[in-house]
């Protein structure tokens, strides 16, 4: 997750200045350990589908 800066430049959500709340962290933490959860299915399931289509050609 990035959030845009004044200068344009984009950084890590943890390098903004303000602090985050304690609901705030959760929900960003949350959130990351999410997307990894569904980049390990989606690879999983890609690589399900190639040997799929490899048993069945």
């Amino acid at each position: 997750m990035r959030f845009r800066l004044q200068n344009g430049n984009e950084q890590p959500c943890l390098l903004i200045k303000r602090p985050l709340t304690i609901y705030q962290m959760r929900f960003v933490i949350r959130s990351a350990e999410l997307a990894q959860l569904w980049r390990k299915w989606i690879i999983h399931i890609c690589q399900m589908n190639m040997s799929n289509s490899l048993k069945f050609d």
